[in-house]
């Protein structure tokens, strides 16, 4: 990108449209569109830094110098809820703080890397759009109540099994499964609802060691900000391992079955692994319970079966948004499709 690109444009949005237009990051993700058409990585850096309200911490500052200080605790605060690195994170603070006409008073970590081709002339349009059903952090949209009492119905009638063989789910990226093995007996703690209870773990800890080692399914997603692929674990500490004692709709007898309290976690830059969300599962290793949109390889999805076979499968849906998980909502059907996934997910 050329150096003054973002923040030029950015300069011209709110001299046509005012300030207000950086409290709707949708209308404004659809103006830098405008601008930048072919540059989504761009794009997606500087929505970072809307996300974490950097503009506001910038135009409080007095005088044309951003402070060192708040230099690094801007970085700082890009990589803990974005993922974004040291470079990169300097970059979108450089370019914010030129939007006020700041400088920043600290020189970048990496040389800075081209992203964007010089930007050609823009064609500044208004465009009125719906709220967005996923938001990365602060913007997200709130789930409703009643769309997570109907998650917790779903999934609290029984223990689940098998999914939908691989021609049924047409087009569907299956997650890698790891051996057989026994643990310790499972609870049947409730289904929670979906939040981010961030927990790290340094990657040689004892902890990670273990999650690598005994994941029961294992999925690559990229990421829809930066474009990186993460690996992400399902791990149960109190998995236990059976199978499945009869034939039914979605299952047959003998099939391997796991069932245990499954947190979710994600493997940072530096080697760590991020806890966040837990779901009671039951999983048939037989079958494909857990895997990736084929149209948006930034979302994924797991499956819920009641066994009796007299409710519709539930499909859950995540999307990995700038280093978090954002819960999509769920859908009952026999068969996943792609249509399940709202029209307006970043991609």
């Amino acid at each position: 990108m050329s150096e003054l690109g973002c923040k030029d444009a950015i300069k011209s949005i709110i001299h046509n449209h005012g300030t207000k237009v950086l409290d709707n990051p949708r209308m404004f993700q659809a103006m830098l569109m405008d601008y930048f058409p072919q540059s989504r990585r761009a794009r997606n850096l500087m929505l970072c830094g809307l996300q974490i309200n950097i503009f506001l911490d910038l135009s409080i500052i007095i005088g044309d110098v951003v402070p060192k200080t708040v230099v690094e605790r801007l970085r700082l605060k890009l990589y803990e809820e974005c993922g974004i690195d040291a470079g990169l994170a300097h970059w979108v603070v450089q370019e914010w703080a030129g939007v006020l006409d700041k400088r920043v008073d600290v020189p970048p970590p990496v040389p800075a890397t081209a992203l964007l081709p010089p930007p050609a002339p823009p064609i500044v349009r208004y465009i009125d759009m719906p709220a967005p059903v996923v938001k990365p952090r602060r913007y997200f949209a709130v789930i409703s109540t009643t769309a997570i009492l109907t998650a917790l119905l779903c999934i609290w009638i029984g223990s689940w099994s098998g999914h939908a063989s691989p021609d049924e789910a047409e087009g569907v990226g299956a997650a890698s499964q790891s051996k057989v093995t026994d643990t310790s007996p499972v609870t049947n703690d409730s289904l929670v609802e979906p939040k981010i209870n961030s927990v790290s773990f340094k990657k040689d800890a004892p902890e990670s060691v273990e999650i690598r080692k005994n994941s029961r399914v294992v999925l690559k997603v990229r990421d829809a900000f930066t474009d990186e692929l993460t690996i992400i674990y399902f791990y149960a500490a109190d998995e236990v391992a059976s199978v499945e004692a009869r034939d039914w709709k979605y299952g047959k007898k003998g099939d391997p079955i796991y069932e245990g309290k499954y947190y979710f976690y994600l493997e940072r830059n530096d080697g760590s692994l991020l806890r966040t969300v837990n779901f009671n599962l039951r999983l048939n290793m037989n079958r494909i319970m857990v895997f990736s949109s084929k149209s948006n390889d930034s979302v994924f999805i797991f499956t819920v079966y009641e066994l009796s076979g007299l409710v519709k499968p539930t499909y859950v849906m995540f999307q990995l948004v700038g280093g978090q998980l954002s819960y999509i909502g769920l859908k009952s059907e026999e068969v996943f499709s792609e249509n399940m996934l709202p029209k307006d997910l970043l991609k």
